[in-house]
């Protein structure tokens, strides 16, 4: 890296060592942050973004950008949903600037050079927020989904964005980039990249995309989901009563109730009987009522790392 090097004998400061000074240190602070991103802007700390109805606020922090890291004071300004958030850098003059020089000029020198949250004007010089990488120094990768546990109102504010100690991070609710995994469990997807990688399990059936909602907490039965079975019919049994006149030999005499019957004749050869249902029934029933096919859970948050 650039050094410079003043020699025993005394050495007249001149403007050229200030500047190679300064530039040393912009190659040590690029050298190290690119160790760890390859992204050219990177956000080093805080600088997270909030909604509450009209109005948005970014918190302080750091970021890196063209070989510069720039402090973000934090701040607010009204919310525009047709635009997007733009990092701009502003210059302020710092005292005891400005100087007057022995030709007689009166120059700035010495300035501050920070970033502020807002949205696009041509006269800004910067980038816009989505362009930058947020690094993490904690091991977790920028976009990383993780579970976890504590108390949400507290380290996350109203739009999902983490607060103190979860700054870099959002819950999954389907704000601030986050995909919306409220009721969801988490499932493997079948459509990633899988060369050299063995067959796919002969448990799985389906295909599954990346970033898609599957299934459904409940489901109601029809036909065509019940098995290919016989149902036995319940049969208690049944009869008939059947009252028929008895042949008999009268003589020629005809005794109440009966038809005249001739001697030597025998009564009805054909009669009917009366109506009666058999009692037979094939047991059926059911609501069509859902019922809820997930196996006991636990709860947690799911949050990812911005």
């Amino acid at each position: 890296m650039k050094q410079f090097i003043p020699q025993i004998g005394g050495h007249p400061l001149k403007n050229d060592d200030l500047v190679l000074i300064q530039n040393s240190y912009k190659e040590l602070f690029g050298s190290v942050l690119s160790s760890i991103n390859s992204a050219t802007n990177l956000i080093l700390s805080g600088v997270s973004i909030s909604v509450v109805t009209t109005t948005v606020t970014y918190t302080s922090g750091f970021v890196y950008w063209s070989g510069e890291i720039f402090r973000v004071p934090g701040g607010t300004f009204t919310y525009d949903p047709t635009k997007n958030y733009f990092l701009y850098i502003v210059t302020t003059t710092l005292a005891p600037s400005p100087e007057t020089y022995a030709d007689g000029a009166v120059l700035i020198a010495h300035v501050d050079r920070t970033m502020s949250v807002g949205y696009y004007d041509i006269s800004y010089q910067g980038e816009y927020y989505t362009n930058f990488t947020r690094i993490s120094l904690d091991g977790v990768k920028s976009l990383s989904i993780i579970e976890w546990f504590g108390n949400i109102t507290v380290s996350f504010d109203n739009t999902g964005l983490g607060l103190g100690d979860m700054l870099g991070y959002a819950i999954c609710n389907g704000n601030n980039g986050t995909p919306d995994m409220r009721g969801f469990l988490s499932l493997m997807p079948t459509n990633v990249p899988n060369t050299g990688a063995p067959a796919l399990n002969a448990k799985i059936n389906n295909s599954y995309d990346n970033i898609t909602a599957y299934g459904s907490e409940s489901v109601t039965l029809t036909q065509a989901n019940l098995p290919n079975v016989t149902l036995e019919p319940e049969d208690p049994g049944h009869s008939h009563i059947e009252q028929v006149a008895t042949a008999i030999n009268t003589g020629g005499r005809n005794p109440a109730g009966f038809d005249q019957i001739q001697p030597g004749s025998f009564g009805p050869t054909s009669f009917s009987t009366g109506e009666s249902t058999t009692g037979i029934t094939v047991p059926l029933g059911g609501t069509d009522a859902p019922f809820q096919i997930i196996p006991p859970v636990f709860t947690v948050v799911k949050i990812m790392k911005l």
